[in-house]
């Protein structure tokens, strides 16, 4: 296999040779594929792989150790998945993957709703021995997890009291690692999305040229800024606003936006979009690199990101426009420059 780093040099290159062909795609999708796509939901399979055998612990010892270990690991997947929930398109369209492993935003309190129904049942077999897949997303992963972890008033351990809501704990965890292990194997498998998108060829689908994969590949990374603008940063543009973060509840609403944000951030320079611009356009790369340091240096609500001193964060409005202006960015003229152009007429993909 060609080391990811030479797939990132091969874009470029072949970008430099001229922008509309079809090896300058091919080279692009590779590229993004082996080097950011797969590393990212190998990131999400090995950290959900953790979590069934840590609520097993927490449930067994009920001590403040092991329950802190399980939040731990909980925490590590939800990092993880702030790195591909974005990725909505393949093995994430197929089968409600993305509502049963994250139902987020979630504005109708559906999980907490659906949750409490469940528990009230009483009965273990509506969630136990798969049984768990049948129920509506909303009680199949990590939000109604993260409320089965976060009530304080039923802390997990081996009372009686606990000792329904351990096991939809467990089968909840169970869940999520087998929604992680079927999106990797989707990538990745023989006849998997990796090889759909490598392989695009005319008559074939969902992708019937290099162009089509690597647009896909484009629209995700401008649906995924859209997504983070839309729905973690503007709600707190408003005073009025109610809007929880994502896993507030667990205190992990800043480090979702910043492992999301890192992760779009990678998912560009995996492209090499820049690489095919020509050489009066250096305002496109002067302007994205200063967006790119703006979103970087907020925590989503007014805070400051990691690393960045106190008062030098920016403003939620300054964030807002600064994804907006990646957008513009992407839509008018990296999309366009790199022979991928997202307005007007594109083939639909699956």
């Amino acid at each position: 296999m060609v080391p990811c780093s030479a797939y990132a040099v091969l874009a470029a290159d072949a970008a430099r040779a001229g922008p509309s062909t079809e090896n300058v795609h091919d080279a692009r999708v590779q590229s993004t594929i082996q080097s950011h796509v797969v590393r990212h939901f190998q990131a999400v399979a090995e950290a959900a792989a953790r979590l069934p055998p840590a609520v097993a612990r927490a449930c067994k010892t009920g001590t403040d150790g092991d329950r802190e270990e399980l939040s731990t690991h909980f925490r590590n997947v939800v990092v993880a998945w702030a790195g591909v929930a974005y990725l909505r398109f393949g093995p994430m369209a197929g089968q409600a993957r993305q509502d049963r492993m994250s139902l987020w935003p979630d504005r109708r309190g559906e999980v907490a709703r659906e949750l409490g129904q469940l528990l009230a049942s009483g009965d273990p077999a509506k969630f136990e021995g798969g049984a768990l897949a049948k129920q509506s997303p909303a009680v199949q992963g990590l939000p109604a997890l993260e409320l089965l972890l976060t009530d304080s008033a039923a802390p997990l351990g081996p009372t009686d009291a606990s000792s329904l809501r351990c096991k939809l704990a467990s089968a909840i965890a169970v869940n999520v690692h087998g929604i992680a292990g079927e999106l990797l194997q989707g990538w990745t498998s023989d006849g998997g999305w990796q090889e759909k998108m490598l392989r695009a060829a005319p008559g074939k689908e969902p992708y019937e040229s290099a162009q089509d994969a690597a647009r896909a590949l484009v629209m995700a990374l401008y649906a995924g800024l859209k997504s983070v603008a839309d729905d973690e940063v503007k709600p707190h543009l408003y005073t009025t606003s109610k809007s929880e973060g994502p896993y507030a509840k667990s205190n992990l609403a800043a480090e979702y936006y910043e492992a999301g944000v890192n992760a779009l951030n990678h998912f560009y320079d995996a492209m090499a979009l820049e690489s095919s611009l020509a050489g009066d356009k250096d305002w496109v790369k002067n302007s994205a690199g200063i967006a790119w340091n703006i979103v970087k240096s907020s925590d989503g609500a007014g805070g400051r990101g990691s690393g960045v001193a106190k008062g030098d964060q920016p403003s939620v409005q300054k964030v807002f426009a600064a994804m907006t202006t990646l957008r513009k960015l992407v839509a008018t003229e990296l999309s366009v420059s790199a022979g991928v152009p997202l307005l007007g007429k594109t083939r639909k993909t699956k």
